[in-house]
């Protein structure tokens, strides 16, 4: 539960008043994102303090625009969502929004649930602003604000009746009931029997998103909690087949509701569950409850009324800035069941696809490939080239064989020479490697065929 109006008080009337109006450009795609055309701020006096358009620099558009309401009270209409599109703050204590101001909007909840400022000048000032010219976000329709304030004033010791609540629902958006609670087809639509079902009509406002979020809040302001839980229960009813309810609380509250956990169960048969995390950006907690239609109406109106007590005391005022309130263009689809919502669509890029280029293959050319340099071991009777390795000659009897050893230490060296195909390099004796051996057959058969023919003759005849 909420309250976002803040009572007047003897010292808040020596603080300095600031009165703004705000003009923004519709975001077609979604209206929730709208973007701030242009500001005007007034002083108590009707003097102009601040007038800025679309075109000025972002950062001092900001900038500026908080330096002005900085410390000061500050009257406008939808004060809320002026700051949220600029991505300000400012206290509660120090906000006077015309939107919640009971005396001035319960009168329109007959014929809308939330009146527009024209609406407002023209039912509490009789101007018609269109006739007149009085555009938004000009000075003269901030000047407008500054006497509904002269009004507001008027109404300090409105009786309590007057006054109006706040209390804040999370709903999924891809239920078909909720599908046609925001169905926006025609007078006769569902949202207006639902939040007309109590006793005195109520406020009714969700928050406008695509369907790209899954997650709706619902704020409805009332007067009487028993308004309010008929409206729930028409709601529940007409709209939803289970019987669950998730209620955002402040986390300053949560303490309060836990402690009244079996109370809840005991009397109502009603589970009370509280989600662990935060909703994201925000100081509030969804409070899950569960069990029959009956038992949760009269839980809520338990919770209601503690909180409406709380609020009474300056102490425990749970909500004291605008960010307090949960966006559920916030929502984290990561976390969601962490804090108790349903997410958003997480847009995932596509990935980038690489094209593969042909493979260049590189033609080198002959000239450049480097060659080996090498020994050659001329065998008898042929010429080859062989590459010079570390060996063991071991000669046969009448043959020469060159058998590797098993141990070779090769070292190839490359050098830049290229050698022409089919040529012989013959290289003379002195560049022969020399083997040293001792082989005595080898030995006579040698002596043998080089001895001269006369000794071999003597020889052969007895």
């Amino acid at each position: 539960m909420a309250n976002k109006v803040v009572s007047h008080q003897n010292g808040v009337s020596q603080v300095q008043i600031v009165c703004l109006n705000w003009n923004f450009m519709r975001n077609e795609t979604c209206r929730h994102f709208d973007q701030i055309d242009n500001v005007s701020i007034v002083d108590s006096n009707g003097n102009t303090v601040l007038e800025l358009k679309s075109n000025y620099n972002t950062k001092s558009f900001k900038s500026r625009i908080q330096m002005v309401i900085r410390g000061k009270v500050l009257v406008g209409y939808n004060l809320g969502r002026l700051l949220r599109l600029l991505n300000l703050d400012h206290p509660l204590e120090l906000s006077k929004d015309l939107i919640y101001f009971g005396p001035f909007v319960k009168k329109f909840w007959n014929r809308k649930s939330r009146p527009s400022l024209d609406d407002l000048v023209l039912d509490l000032l009789r101007v018609d602003m269109k006739k007149n010219k009085i555009f938004p976000g000009k000075v003269e329709a901030a000047r407008k604000i500054l006497d509904l304030w002269h009004l507001m004033q008027r109404h300090e010791d409105s009786p309590e009746s007057d006054k109006v609540h706040i209390a804040r629902f999370l709903l999924p958006a891809d239920a078909d009931g909720t599908r046609e609670l925001f169905d926006c087809s025609g007078p006769g639509r569902l949202m207006n029997r639902v939040r007309k079902a109590g006793g005195q009509p109520t406020g009714f406002h969700v928050s406008r998103l695509t369907k790209d979020y899954y997650e709706r809040v619902v704020e409805i302001t009332f007067s009487s909690v028993d308004d309010l839980c008929q409206v729930i229960n028409e709601m529940l009813t007409k709209c939803y087949s289970g019987n669950t309810l998730r209620i955002l609380l402040h986390t300053k509250m949560v303490q309060y509701v836990e402690s009244r956990f079996k109370v809840f169960q005991t009397l109502y048969k009603t589970t009370a569950t509280m989600f662990p995390l935060q909703a994201p950006r925000s100081s509030e907690r969804v409070l899950l409850l569960q069990g029959t239609t009956g038992g949760i109406l009269k839980t809520l109106v338990m919770m209601t009324k503690m909180a409406i007590q709380l609020e009474k005391d300056p102490a425990t005022h749970f909500y004291t800035l605008h960010s307090d309130f949960y966006d559920p263009a916030n929502a984290d689809s990561k976390i969601a069941q962490e804090y108790g919502g349903f997410g958003k669509m997480n847009v995932i890029p596509a990935p980038k696809i690489n094209v593969l280029q042909p493979h260049k293959i590189d033609v080198i050319p002959i000239s450049v490939i480097p060659a080996r340099k090498i020994n050659v071991i001329p065998a008898p009777g042929k010429i080859s080239v062989i590459p010079a390795r570390k060996i063991n000659v071991i000669p046969a009897p009448g043959k020469i064989c060159v058998i590797p050893a098993r141990k070779t230490n090769v070292i190839p060296v490359f050098s830049t020479k290229v050698l022409p195909s089919r040529r012989i390099i013959k290289c003379p004796p002195t560049l022969t490697p020399s083997v040293s051996y001792v082989c005595v057959k080898a030995k006579l058969s040698t002596e043998m065929v080089n001895a001269p023919t006369t000794m071999l003759e003597n020889t052969s005849t007895p």
